[in-house]
């Protein structure tokens, strides 16, 4: 197979490495003869690279523009791990070829049945526009399609969490600490639709409380207007909405006694990333919202994304965790567990299954831990 090089590109001896030999380079215009294709060291977050049969050099993949071909003989192999890199990269590229062209798309999930396959959900299946096999970087890749409905973000009056004065509700989700010295303090994490919904109304989408005069309380379970209510809990500290997060950070109150045990005396006791980890796909998993309770389920899919609906508004999430369990109104923000390990917070569901945003993200972006 023949690909194009958009970019200058080093052909590595030995091994798919940035830290191998390079031997020579290729310029943007020349051809590349490429024979097989392996996982290697990881640029950009893409770890596909590519043999040349001529050379008998590696190329990473970033530098080749073309994208759906098949080689002959390819095949993602025995390594799960391994073949999630590949199925993550694909599947962002066709749902971000697909979600703008076709209306009744809501989400695409990875699932492992003895086989990797994407899963396309359709608000119907009368009109189905992608084929059955999807070609990515020499592989060919299964597809399946389901019937599902656009996801919804889960807050509602009555829940657990506010900020004073505002209508909307949702579930309080972990007590985390700072790491690094510019952040030091506790903090409760929940959904930035939840704690900052009159900003993502206005399409405000990130917020600091240090560009902020006004200082804007949050309670627990619920709010009033009355200054020292015993139900504040702190006050909104920081937050994002894009593509990856949903989340709000709230800075308690000193000396509030607020721990990491759920209402039925589950004790939380670390945290797991099982995004991308195919080993913990039908893992069983508990959600302790404040509208469903505690809930049971398993991992449906350990890297899906999602087509949201708010009101008018339709928002796109990438990159979530999808879970069995049922939720409801209300358990926004709140902690998926397992085994007393925090994977995510839930942001909202579909009626068929709900999303959650990996935990190890909400860490990495926001200098967090336990």
């Amino acid at each position: 197979m023949k690909t194009l090089v958009s970019k200058y590109l080093n052909a590595r001896i030995g091994t798919a490495s940035v830290n191998a030999k390079i031997r020579t380079y290729k310029s943007p215009g020349e051809l590349i003869d490429i024979d097989s294709v392996v996982i290697g060291d990881d640029i950009e977050g893409n770890a596909i690279w590519y043999h040349n049969s001529e050379d008998l050099c590696y190329y990473w993949s970033g530098g080749i523009d073309e994208t759906e071909f098949a080689i002959k003989d390819t095949s993602l192999g025995s390594d799960r791990k391994k073949s999630m890199l590949i199925m993550a990269e694909a599947k962002d590229y066709f749902w971000r070829k697909y979600r703008n062209g076709i209306s009744e798309l809501t989400g695409v999930t990875i699932e492992y049945n003895d086989v990797f396959s994407l899963v396309f959900q359709y608000l119907n299946l009368q009109n189905l526009a992608i084929p059955t096999i999807l070609y990515f970087k020499g592989f060919a890749i299964p597809t399946n399609m389901v019937i599902a409905p656009k996801s919804e973000f889960h807050f509602s009056l009555g829940s657990s969490i506010s900020r004073e004065g505002q209508q909307e509700w949702g579930s309080s989700g972990i007590r985390v600490r700072g790491a690094l010295v510019n952040n030091a303090g506790d903090y409760l994490l929940t959904n930035y639709h939840v704690a900052a919904a009159d900003f993502l109304n206005a399409n405000i989408l990130t917020y600091s409380l240090k560009d902020e005069k006004q200082i804007r309380f949050c309670s627990m379970p619920s709010w009033n207007n009355q200054f020292g209510s015993p139900n504040r809990i702190g006050r909104l500290h920081s937050g994002i909405f894009n593509e990856w997060h949903d989340v709000a950070l709230i800075l308690l109150r000193p000396n509030l006694i607020l721990t990491n045990t759920t209402f039925d005396g589950t004790i939380i006791t670390g945290h797991l990333n099982v995004f991308n980890d195919p080993d913990h796909q039908g893992k069983s998993v508990i959600l302790f919202g404040a509208t469903s309770g505690r809930q049971e389920g398993n991992i449906q899919s350990v890297n899906a994304s999602q087509r949201f609906q708010l009101g008018s508004m339709e928002y796109y999430k990438e990159n979530l965790i999808q879970i069995t369990n049922y939720s409801e109104h209300g358990d926004s923000g709140c902690p998926v567990v397992f085994n007393q390990q925090i994977i995510g917070l839930l942001i909202g569901s579909d009626g068929l299954f709900s999303y959650v945003i990996p935990i190890q993200r909400i860490f990495n972006t926001f200098s967090l831990k336990l």
